[in-house]
């Protein structure tokens, strides 16, 4: 991993003297790696920030943004000004061992007018990435939880479906080809879903979206591990508003 830093005017990548052997990863302040007499010569070029549009809002936080192709990281001045398609995060200690924004396709059948536009491809990653050592942030990580998250997803958003039928999530249960899937969604807006073995019962993937694009990968969706993808499937729906033109019929 290379650790290089990037100013206003853009500045070359360099690595510091260490008695590491090859490849070992050097991490230390940039300033000095860049200002050591005894600097390695330059291995790769930071390239230059971009410009903040006069309509986008960035946080005032430094960035680490990683070349996608030689996972080369350098310093940015806040995330919006970083190499399109690069993916950012908050140290170098992350930008140099995350898991994320390994791998990425388009979805099948997207618009051609948009292809272009690397916030439309899914990221793909391991289930260890989303689920380190099998423990998920969600707690849903066998078949036989899913009774509680589902109630509790059908609750959650109570108060504000109290207000407007809308917002009141839609829970589906999808069965085929040996997988139990469960997503949960709100009317006009991508979802989530926990992908299970039906002979096993355990986690063997999961599918989150959102509506905007965020760190570190700048996509709108992540699929990790075996996504639900079946010719056949039986869907129906746990819980959910005639609002929503997708529900499902009722499970039994």
């Amino acid at each position: 991993m290379v650790l290089c830093g990037a100013t206003v005017a853009g500045v070359a990548c360099g690595r510091a003297h260490s008695d590491s052997p090859p490849g070992t990863k050097v991490t230390g302040d940039i300033a000095s790696v860049e200002a050591a007499p005894d600097a390695a010569p330059v291995a790769e070029q930071c390239p230059a920030p971009g410009r903040i549009r006069a309509d986008e809002f960035c946080p005032a936080r430094q960035t680490w943004a990683r070349n996608p192709d030689t996972r080369a990281c350098c310093l940015y001045e806040n995330e919006c000004v970083a190499p399109n398609g690069w993916a950012v995060f908050g140290s170098a200690e992350e930008c140099a061992s995350s898991c994320r924004c390994e791998s990425y396709e388009f979805p099948e059948g997207i618009n051609p007018r948009i292809a272009f536009n690397l916030q439309y491809r899914i990221e793909h990653s391991s289930l260890e990435c989303a689920c380190p050592g099998g423990n998920c942030a969600n707690g849903l990580d066998h078949l036989d939880r899913i009774d509680a998250q589902t109630a509790a997803a059908c609750n959650s958003f109570a108060a504000l479906s109290a207000e407007d039928e809308s917002f009141q999530p839609t829970v589906s249960r999808l069965s085929g080809c040996g997988m139990i899937a469960f997503e949960v969604h709100i009317p006009g807006y991508p979802g989530a879903l926990s992908n299970f073995d039906e002979a096993s019962g355990a986690l063997i993937g999961t599918r989150i979206g959102s509506d905007t694009t965020s760190p570190p990968c700048g996509t709108f969706q992540w699929v990790a591990g075996r996504d639900f993808v079946c010719d056949e499937v039986q869907t129906c729906a746990i819980c959910g508003t005639a609002a929503d033109p997708l529900l499902p019929p009722p499970c039994e």
